[in-house]
């Protein structure tokens, strides 16, 4: 069973985001700008540590291609909600929480969407699960774009 490359005219690509964006801005808009900062801290901390500790060999499901990203994808939320956890810990305790802004929530979610999916074209290879549109490949994809798409939502963290 495939997935339909369009439900009433909307591209899929932007409905999975749009769905991804609205959990991650309902997250920062009820969190506070701290938890959504930590979030932000946690998946570039996750993100490296994911790429230089072999965790590669770590595979949960066997089988299918697209197991074994189900299997990425598993270990690298799970590496990175350990290290949000630390780092909100640590930054609410400094910064008390943090207030709510619609901005900078807004923001904040798309610092956090830019950077997941910059890791899902470098880092974890969505590939054999869902195949983005060339709209997004021109963008994501390119070894040339992949420092300024990490770099982005620093910018954006160095706003609020």
């Amino acid at each position: 069973m495939s997935l339909p490359a369009s439900i009433a005219g909307i591209s899929l690509d932007f409905i999975i985001l749009g769905a991804l964006f609205a959990v991650v801005f309902f997250f920062t808009w009820r969190r506070g700008i701290a938890s959504g900062g930590a979030v932000l801290i946690a998946l570039y901390i996750a993100g490296f540590v994911y790429q230089n500790v072999p965790v590669e060999k770590l595979t949960l499901f066997s089988g299918s291609p697209a197991m074994a990203v189900v299997s990425k994808i598993i270990i690298f939320v799970v590496l990175a909600a350990v290290v949000w956890w630390l780092v909100a810990r640590t930054l609410l305790l400094s910064l008390g929480g943090g207030g709510t802004s619609l901005f900078v929530s807004i923001g904040l979610s798309a610092a956090i969407i830019v950077l997941l999916l910059t890791y899902s074209y470098h880092l974890i290879g969505l590939e054999p699960l869902y195949n983005f549109g060339s709209i997004f490949d021109t963008v994501f994809a390119p070894e040339a774009n992949f420092l300024w798409l990490i770099l982005a939502p620093l910018a954006v963290l160095l706003l609020v």
